[in-house]
């Protein structure tokens, strides 16, 4: 469920522009650039707090606090037609955008540290290929329900869609924390050995 943060920044932006808002078009090559290269460049730095599975849950939460702040700003752009007119709307809802899809980068380096912390720290030694497999598997449910998902809340709700998401993935990210303590303590109780604690 969390993942499918990635679906809505290469699709649900894309459709939210072009029925949603008068911005130019040519911003969603924009942020696409932006969003890469924020994770080429900082990825690694924004996933060094990830080593054990309880600090990965933690900055699974802190992604997800970053990605719902995101989409509550690119939520807002549809408002700026009404707000300011002409192009001091435009340029007050390119700036909102800019800064939505700004802190969802930023979330998404921290988060991705901390689903990959969870993810191989809960795996036992002896079925890291077999919890790898699971997760893979999960992928797959954002890559087909996402887009119709994506597009009804986009583009149908549009700023309340925007709020939607965004409540949820902070709501998923908050389950994290909670579901990584009981992983842990439950594989502790029956001796599987993990690769963090």
């Amino acid at each position: 469920l969390f993942t499918l943060h990635f679906t809505v920044m290469e699709l649900g932006i894309a459709l939210y522009l072009t029925q949603r808002t008068h911005l130019p078009r040519v911003m969603i090559a924009v942020l696409l650039l932006l969003n890469t290269v924020a994770v080429a460049l900082f990825q690694v730095r924004l996933s060094r707090r990830s080593d054990s599975v309880t600090t990965a849950a933690g900055s699974l939460l802190r992604g997800g606090v970053w990605i719902a702040g995101g989409f509550v700003l690119i939520g807002l752009v549809a408002r700026t037609d009404t707000w300011l007119p002409g192009a001091a709307g435009v340029a007050m809802g390119i700036a909102l955008l800019v800064l939505g899809a700004g802190a969802h980068v930023i979330g998404e380096m921290i988060s991705s540290g901390g689903q990959w912390g969870v993810q191989m720290g809960l795996a036992p030694h002896e079925r890291q290929g077999q919890y790898q497999a699971l997760a893979g598997m999960g992928w797959a449910i954002p890559g087909i329900a996402g887009p119709p998902l994506v597009a009804a809340l986009c583009v149908g709700l549009g700023e309340v869609g925007w709020y939607i998401l965004a409540g949820s993935v902070a709501a998923v990210a908050a389950a994290g924390v909670p579901a990584a303590r009981w992983a842990l303590a439950t594989r502790a109780r029956y001796g599987v050995t993990t690769h963090s604690g």
